[in-house]
């Protein structure tokens, strides 16, 4: 039977509390274009005080470190992604992508 209709995966990460989603990986990929929190959470339409919360939720759920930041002064600060950081958006690209893959291949089956 040929459908007309398709589906839809959202993978978010859980330890204690809900971390990691589309979202967090959104903001984190702008912070490693921008350069900048701040600018980063403007093009997603969120407060600083939010993406703020989001990376400090993300930090506390791993136990590590995932914006590296320095303080500004005239020409402004600087944010970097930390290697732990930029592993985990590549693990989690791969698994998002094998995943969708996998469920595919069963919506296919069924639908």
């Amino acid at each position: 039977m040929k459908n007309k209709f398709n589906h839809y995966i959202k993978i978010t990460l859980v330890n204690e509390n809900k971390f990691f989603g589309p979202g967090v990986y959104d903001l984190l990929t702008l912070i490693k274009k921008e350069g900048a929190i701040k600018t980063a959470a403007q093009k997603m339409g969120l407060s600083y005080s939010k993406a703020l919360k989001m990376i400090g939720n993300m930090e506390k759920e791993l136990g590590s470190k995932i914006v590296d930041r320095k303080s500004g002064g005239i020409t402004g600060g600087e944010s970097t992604l930390t290697e732990y950081a930029e592993q985990f958006l590549e693990n989690y690209k791969k698994f998002e992508e094998e995943v969708k893959s996998y469920s595919e291949k069963i919506f296919n089956k069924y639908f």
